[in-house]
């Protein structure tokens, strides 16, 4: 009897660990397929951004020849009696050409920018789809593990899910600081610069109606003074949050802008190279590097007192990887890692986690007195560091 049962529960488990193989290969086909058409999307996406740089550029030059051949316009029009019929028009023939360019540019450049916002939209989609497809595959293969015995993996499994857990509250509160952090920045920057513009409109308002034109005047240039410095913040501001040329250039070019103004307001030399091929053309890789990148100078500004950083960027075929290393102090990683979560500055963990989140690799080597080297290796079309 006793044998009779045992018998029937294997041929159970048999079936069940049948159909967890067959959903579980059903659904890994189902995530190869979501991400091939998410590299495609990749891609193309690359060569839009790629497209739309050189069409902005062409914009840029082209608005200078229209604003070149409008004041020539301007200037034969007002002087028509020194040049003549003839010049005229053919300086109006010229502006009306440029006018239709520019317009049809314009244009292109809108239509690159549609293409690119429906391109992000469908990225957006397919990698929540990728995110469901992955947790439903770890599901399956933690039941199937469950019903082989395969206890290791189970472990391991739990180790990691237990380890995020523990830093969750850290995350939160870091998460809290930086909108705490923002909020006084706005409140302290651009939302005094406002309310003082207010004021001073109400001021140049009492001076216009008393006909004291002058005083108004006065008003007017320096509420624009006030008004630039506030575009100012608030540029800064949006590229803290969101790098605007890395989302229309791609990342090494936003790389190089950023040292340059990082290395400009901290007088530390960096030497940046590019590897391999210029474009990464992967949005979830470049933003990820971008801000180890800023978490890692950002460091060495505090901490290293660094004369001399090394950064090089390697694009290959089927990974990325990132070499950040400085010639400064040096610190005991342990210990650094203790006192980060002790302060709940989480910068380190963070720039290990979005490395891990990609599947790449990331490791920090260092001793007191001989720098920091931060190395990162992230894979390209779903492969293993």
């Amino acid at each position: 009897m006793k044998e009779d049962i045992l018998k029937v529960l294997a041929e159970i488990q048999e079936k069940v660990l049948g159909a967890l193989n067959k959903a579980h290969t059903e659904v890994h086909s189902m995530g190869e397929d979501a991400r091939r058409e998410l590299q495609r999307l990749y891609i193309r996406k690359g060569e839009l951004t790629v497209e739309l740089g050189k069409v902005m550029k062409e914009v840029d030059k082209l608005q200078e020849e229209f604003d070149k051949a409008r004041r020539r316009l301007a200037e034969v029009s007002a002087n028509f009696d020194k040049y003549g019929e003839r010049e005229l028009k053919e300086a109006y023939t010229i502006a009306e050409r440029r006018q239709v360019e520019l317009l049809m540019l314009r244009d292109k450049e809108k239509s690159l920018r549609k293409e690119r916002d429906m391109i992000d939209l469908r990225i957006k989609e397919f990698e929540k789809l990728l995110g469901k497809i992955d947790d439903l595959t770890r599901r399956i293969k933690i039941a199937i593990d469950l019903l082989t015995g395969n206890m290791e993996r189970i472990e391991k499994e739990v180790l990691e899910l237990k380890g995020r857990a523990e830093l969750a509250p850290f995350v939160v509160q870091a998460l809290e600081k930086e909108r705490k952090r923002l909020a006084r920045e706005i409140h302290d920057g651009p939302a005094q610069y406002l309310a003082n513009a207010a004021f001073r409109l109400d001021v140049c308002e009492r001076f216009i109606k008393k006909g004291e034109l002058e005083r108004a005047l006065k008003e007017i240039m320096d509420l624009k003074d006030i008004l630039k410095a506030n575009l100012s913040d608030l540029r800064r501001f949006i590229s803290d949050l969101r790098p605007m040329l890395l989302e229309d250039l791609g990342l090494v070019p936003a790389l190089k802008k950023y040292i340059d103004d990082w290395s400009r307001v901290t007088s530390v030399r960096v030497d940046f190279k590019v590897l391999g091929e210029d474009e990464v053309r992967d949005k979830d890789i470049e933003i990820a590097l971008f801000r180890i990148v800023q978490e890692a100078l950002s460091n060495v500004h505090k901490h290293a007192q660094a004369s001399n950083v090394k950064l090089i960027l390697e694009v290959g075929s089927d990974f990325v990887s990132l070499l950040v290393q400085d010639d400064g102090v040096g610190f005991d990683l342990e210990e650094a890692k203790r006192i980060s979560l002790e302060k709940g500055s989480l910068g380190i963990f963070n720039m290990e986690e979005r490395a891990k989140a990609l599947g790449g690799v990331f490791k920090i080597l260092s001793e007191r007195g001989k720098g920091v080297k931060i190395l990162v290796r992230i894979p390209r079309g779903g492969e293993k560091a």
